[in-house]
């Protein structure tokens, strides 16, 4: 499972509590993040070391828990990853969306690398053409989470400056298409309201795991991995998780 930081926490949180018994691998290319901000061809390359670093050692299934690499290196992603699975987190959540009746308008929030990629509209053209996308780019929301940052009035006020430029008395749903989002759930949906659902891809996507049927077999290990060592990840990992962690560095061109 991989992430640019700890955004991708909140997927494997999810999945931890869906499949416990699973032994996870997660990568933190903290040495490159955000990807939001980064190119399509500089996503992709570093999507392509971490799959192969991930393939070396001896993953079973690649979890690309992070929405820009999702939308931009999925197909690169799988083509270095050979016979072993690929999962995303952008396709559960189109999958979930199709299947709602009488949705008609969604709003989504997201890095510039989602948004621009137009990869939630695009999919979702295919299954159900009458939901409508308004999609926004908010580019502040991941480097906050990335700081660890806590301020709950700061967290508020910045959301909030993002919400009102979408048009929320025809919004029935919001996604939060990067995974660091989920972190500030709690104040999206605050701010929206109990009549707008607010999406948590990582959940959409353990939950598209059991309706499939997978199943992991292991004792439930962690091993978090970055590129470049910050404390801001470490502490922010522990504070999402909710226990200390084993932090090692790694070097994906060695």
């Amino acid at each position: 499972m991989f992430d640019s930081g700890v955004g991708g926490l909140t997927v494997l949180k999810a999945f931890r509590n869906a499949f416990p018994q699973a032994d996870i691998q997660y990568v933190g290319d903290t040495l490159h993040m955000p990807y939001g901000d980064k190119s399509p061809d500089n996503i992709r390359d570093f999507s392509r070391h971490i799959a192969r670093y991930l393939r070396s050692s001896g993953a079973e299934l690649i979890v690309i828990a992070c929405n820009s690499a999702s939308s931009w290196a999925y197909e690169a992603v799988c083509e270095e990853a050979g016979n072993i699975p690929v999962l995303d987190v952008v396709r559960p959540v189109v999958h979930h969306l199709a299947k709602q009746p009488n949705l008609s308008r969604v709003g989504l929030v997201g890095t510039r690398a989602t948004v621009q990629s137009g990869i939630y509209p695009r999919l979702l053209k295919a299954l159900a053409p009458n939901i409508h996308i308004d999609a926004l780019a908010t580019p502040l929301l991941a480097p906050l989470v990335e700081e660890g940052i806590q301020l709950h009035e700061l967290n508020r006020l910045l959301v909030s400056h993002y919400l009102q430029q979408l048009p929320l008395d025809s919004m029935q749903a919001l996604v939060l298409a990067c995974t660091h989002y989920p972190v500030l759930q709690d104040v999206f949906q605050e701010l929206l309201g109990p009549n707008i659902q607010v999406l948590n891809p990582g959940e959409l996507l353990a939950l598209e795991c059991r309706n499939k049927g997978l199943n992991f077999a292991g004792k439930g290990t962690l091993l978090c991995e970055v590129t470049e060592y910050t404390s801001a990840f470490e502490k922010t990992a522990e504070r999402l998780l909710g226990h200390p962690i084993s932090l090692q560095t790694i070097d994906l061109h060695a």
